[in-house]
């Protein structure tokens, strides 16, 4: 994880003299780095998810973010989903009912 850290870092450091010249203020900053602390939190619990937990479990249920973003998108911009978005959402839910039922014994978490 550390290595996917410096790299992303030092290619979005090489990618800035190519973007559009942009002034943020300080609650801008403020708001990105705390979403990038936020991020960050989330990527490591996750990597340690995928290590303790069962994998195929924790993968549908990783799809669910596609779901949630969908859904948010609908509740708070009005967007609307065409036919294949909604049947796409419907595949990831069905792949995480799979997943849990598909499970030969009971999940057990590590801790």
């Amino acid at each position: 994880m550390l290595w996917y850290s410096i790299s992303a870092n030092v290619v979005a450091a090489a990618l800035i003299p190519f973007g559009p010249p942009s002034q943020y203020d300080v609650p801008t900053v403020l708001a990105l780095v705390a979403l990038g602390i936020v991020g960050l939190g989330a990527q490591v619990g996750l990597t340690r998810a995928f290590r303790s937990g069962p994998t195929t479990l924790l993968a549908s249920l990783q799809y669910s973010t596609v779901a949630f973003a969908a859904f948010y998108g609908v509740l708070l911009w009005g967007d609307t989903l065409s036919f294949l978005s909604l049947f796409g959402l419907s595949l990831i839910v069905l792949s995480g009912i799979v997943a849990l039922r598909g499970a030969a014994k009971p999940i057990q978490v590590d801790s």
